[in-house]
């Protein structure tokens, strides 16, 4: 027999007595997990948690954002509702709110930008300007000093 683990047609037939006689057990059931529920409510999809901090008076405040319209929402914890819009709790360590609107909660953590930073376009082939102090070449006199005699 080779160092191999290829089995010849009618080698591994002998085996499969000891395997019906199941020696570990019942297999494991195969468990199928549902795709998570979306639970968003409509009205979230629209705002983007922004901010979540302490004010200097120790007060909880939430920044959102509302995406279609680009018009920032600021909410204090206790503060009444905004636009319908209520702040239930907040943790500022974990970054994250919970909101409530019609009756709808949800918890909105903080997220990264969701677009990255815009490049700045290249510059190349304009010089920029120089003072004074940066001029390569040539030492230059400040100005209003006079050259007093020559040497």
């Amino acid at each position: 027999m080779s160092a191999g683990f290829a089995w010849a047609d009618g080698e591994f037939d002998r085996y499969q007595v000891i395997l019906d006689r199941k020696p570990f057990g019942e297999p494991p059931p195969v468990h199928v997990q549902a795709p998570p529920v979306d639970n968003t409510p409509p009205w979230a999809e629209t705002y983007r948690l922004c901010s979540v901090y302490e004010d200097s008076n120790d007060r909880v405040q939430v920044a959102l954002l509302d995406i279609k319209t680009k018009k920032p929402v600021m909410l204090t914890l206790g503060g009444g509702s905004i636009e319908g819009i209520e702040l239930l709790s907040a943790n500022v360590n974990d970054e994250q709110a919970t909101l409530e609107k019609n009756g709808e909660a949800i918890t909105m953590k903080l997220e990264a930008s969701k677009s990255p930073p815009q490049k700045q376009p290249s510059k190349a082939g304009k010089k920029k300007p120089q003072s004074a102090g940066q001029q390569t070449g040539k030492a230059r006199r400040p100005r209003g000093v006079v050259r007093s005699g020559r040497r």
